[in-house]
Formats: structure tokens, sequence, C-alpha cells
């Protein structure tokens, strides 16, 4: 998600010329603006498309907050659904889910619409993520299993290692 609150660079117009600003100084101010195109961090996202640039920092998190907030309900949720009607089923439930919550979201112009269809892509999180692997473990042998499950950790530790090394340097040099 990151990428799609990253403020792009601004420029303003101050005597006759366009200088590099930032929100503070345009907002809720009579000072003529533009996105400065030219910058490889102006990125077209949902700044521009639910014109945020003025938003406050609340407006941004809630983002994160609605995903969050759905991740959990859905945890909670569609393992003990699956439980009762099947996994297969769930699992077909989240990836349409997810299917229209994205393809909403990306045809969708509206901050409210946008907020709503996050916390169904964040609610589908469950039904895909922790349904799908425990469904697939399901046509695994035991050790095809064990193995399986160690090569995930190998992966998904691999790609955590290099930052948390970094963040070892940083903190004791």
């Amino acid at each position: 998600m990151p990428l799609y609150e990253l403020q792009p660079q601004y420029e303003c117009l101050r005597s006759n010329s366009w200088e590099s600003c930032s929100p503070p100084d345009f907002c809720a101010k009579d000072i003529l603006w533009r996105v400065n195109e030219k910058s490889k961090y102006s990125l077209y996202n949902w700044v521009q498309s639910f014109d945020m640039q003025c938003a406050s920092k609340y407006e941004f998190g809630l983002f994160g907050s609605v995903f969050f907030l759905a991740v959990v309900i859905s945890s909670i949720v569609f393992p003990a659904l699956s439980d009762r009607i099947g996994r297969h089923l769930v699992l077909t439930v989240g990836i349409s889910m997810q299917l229209i919550a994205s393809s909403t979201l990306l045809l969708v112009g509206d901050q409210t619409m946008a907020y709503f269809c996050v916390f169904l892509i964040g609610l589908d999180f469950g039904a895909r993520v922790f349904v799908g692997y425990i469904y697939c473990m399901e046509f695994l042998t035991n050790e095809q299993a064990q193995l399986t499950s160690q090569i995930i950790g190998a992966i998904l530790s691999i790609k955590i290692l290099p930052k948390s090394i970094q963040d070892g340097i940083r903190l004791t040099g």
C-alpha cells in the first residue's frame, strides 16, 4: 500500500517560475500548484485519483486500518467456517471476492468506495491465504507437507533476512 499513498513531488508558481513545494505550502492557500511529472517520485496513485493532496494523515491511515481490521475479522471467521462448510467453497468465495473487489478498486473514482474495496480485499485474505494454505496441504502426504512448509518458511525468511541484517548493522554501527 505505500506506493498507492506516496505523495508526488509538487511545484508551486512563485514569481513567474515553478519551484519545488509541498502540500502545506499550497493547501488552504490561493497558490497555483502542479505535480512535477518529471520527478521519479511522482506516481499517479490514490493521492491524485482521489484528490488527496491536502488530505489528513487520518485519511491515509484509514486505508491500512480498514485492511488490517478486515484481515483480523477474516482470520477469525473463515478458517472456522471452512471446517463447517468445506475449504473448497470458502476458498472459491475468497478468490471471487478478491477478483470483484480488485476490479472495482481499479474502476472506482470515489474514496469512500475505495475504503470499502480495501476492506473487502482484507476480508477475503483469510479465505484465500489461511484456508487456501490448509486446503493445499490436505492434498500432500505428511512428508510432502513438512517439506513444503519448510520451503515456504525458508523463502519467507530469505525475503526478510536482508532487511533484518541492514537494520542490525544500522543499530550497531
